[in-house]
């Protein structure tokens, strides 16, 4: 009943995971996608929902192909980060162009995501084959690891005397 009205008032079944109508609406339908993608979801339970215009699989209407195109333009830009570069420890208010979102804020919401357990598993695996650290937080030190801040600490020192 509550998925039916969500479509009603927004056009689609693509359900935000945190989507506060009866608190358990965006874990229940993440749930019936899990299900569905493992293939545990028993078929009449997938009939009654295709009936209703459930959407199983991102990507397959308009909002979810919008999402999804941003998310791969945002993957190939961290891509060409890491080729330009050599890593991923993205600047903060890195742009690859005039055009783009701020590539660094991106990194930070899929870390965000992989968190909650709110990241597919197939951007799970293409990120960590690019070899992003999900799990791993932001530095407070610019980026830096300890030796290497240490280093650079000591040449700003020897370049002021």
């Amino acid at each position: 009943k509550e998925l039916i009205e969500y479509k009603n008032k927004f056009m689609h079944t693509d359900v935000p995971i945190t989507y506060p109508i009866g608190e358990t609406l965006g874990q229940w339908v993440h749930k019936q996608r899990a299900l569905y993608d493992e293939e545990r979801l028993e078929e009449d339970r997938h009939i009654l929902l295709e009936q209703k215009g459930f959407v199983f699989e991102p990507g397959t209407d308009v909002k979810s192909t919008i999402i999804h195109e941003a998310w791969k333009r945002n993957y190939k830009e961290l891509t060409q980060f890491k080729r330009d570069h050599g890593h991923l420890e993205v600047p903060f208010k890195y742009k690859a162009s005039s055009v783009s979102a701020r590539l660094d804020m991106w990194v930070g919401k899929q870390k965000h995501l992989f968190k909650r357990k709110q990241l597919s598993r197939k951007h799970i695996k293409l990120l960590e084959e690019l070899g992003l650290d999900l799990a791993a937080r932001k530095k407070r030190n610019g980026g830096l690891d300890g030796g290497k801040w240490d280093s650079n600490y000591n040449d700003l020192l020897a370049y002021r005397e």
